[in-house]
């Protein structure tokens, strides 16, 4: 799309200048026919006036540096570079008064900006800054006056969701005096009952009461943000039961009782943080790991 066009065309004709905002509103209507959204549209016509305020900045700024190097040379008697410094004359701080005055009056609105030098050469003229600043305010009004309607509706249904969200809870809260964390966290402790027995083969509690405390905390976190692992400091390093049943576990409450499908990545990320002496472990060996009649029959009777 040709931004240029849209804005200079739309500024160069009397009738629509006149006009501005009802004209950018009837050109973003046509794109909205392409499929550009009003952000697009409208950054898209206020990068042209971006691009004409860097010219005009840099026009300034060259000015400046030789009304600058010109009043260096007033104030100390030199005619250019090529001299040497020595003392100025009377007219030599005259001049050097009025550079001075000249460079404090600049502006940008000094520096117009030449529209034949754009390629194609289609507009001729100049455009100064507060005529920048003329079709910025009518873009921006136009822009706000397309996307209220947009916000107004999106507060109706953002309110109708809310007020769905609170009957919702309401009904929850009449049917039980739990909170939904609560409710997964001890579907989280009754799930992992076991890890508080102790382990047949060795004979220890398969994890202590406090990694365990924090190995549900972590996993109710898990479970509630997207599957995003925790921040863990201190990971387990004391698990007292098979590499199996720690891996068949999550793996089965993540399937069977979350009901989330096919394993991701997530997951195996969340294993090696909260177990230490598991940090290493590959994900196609985690995956692999065999599902003994053991491990279900361990889980299976805690349940």
């Amino acid at each position: 799309m040709d931004y240029f066009d849209i804005v200079l065309a739309g500024y160069a004709n009397e009738n629509t200048k006149k006009h501005l905002t009802n004209y950018f509103t009837r050109k973003y209507k046509k794109a909205k026919n392409n499929h550009y959204t009003i952000e697009e549209f409208f950054d898209g016509c206020l990068s042209v006036l971006d691009e004409i305020e860097k010219q005009i900045s840099i026009s300034k700024m060259n000015r400046l540096k030789e009304l600058e190097t010109i009043l260096y040379w007033k104030k100390n008697g030199m005619k250019g570079d090529a001299d040497k410094p020595k003392t100025p004359t009377q007219k030599d701080l005259n001049e050097a008064e009025e550079i001075k005055k000249e460079i404090d009056s600049l502006t940008f609105e000094h520096f117009p900006f030449n529209l034949f030098s754009l390629k194609p050469q289609k507009y001729t003229g100049l455009i100064y800054y507060s005529h920048l600043e003329y079709i910025k305010l009518h873009l921006i009004t136009a822009k706000k006056q397309l996307i209220e309607p947009q916000l107004k509706m999106h507060d109706n249904l953002k309110k109708n969701i809310d007020d769905i969200e609170e009957k919702i809870n309401e009904k929850f809260s009449n049917n039980s005096d739990q909170p939904i964390q609560n409710d997964l966290k001890k579907q989280i402790e009754d799930y992992y009952k076991f890890f508080l027995e102790e382990d047949d083969n060795k004979k220890l509690q398969r994890l202590s009461d406090s990694d365990f405390e924090k190995f549900v905390d972590w996993l109710v976190y898990f479970y509630e943000n997207d599957c995003e692992t925790p921040s863990i400091d201190y990971p387990i390093t004391n698990i007292n039961t098979n590499v199996g049943l720690v891996r068949f576990s999550l793996m089965d409450f993540y399937k069977n009782v979350m009901a989330l499908g096919i394993y991701t990545e997530a997951l195996f990320d969340f294993y090696r943080h909260a177990f230490y002496p598991y940090r290493n472990d590959k994900t196609d060996t985690i995956k692999k790991n065999k599902v003994l009649r053991e491990y279900r029959m361990i889980v299976r009777k805690t349940n």
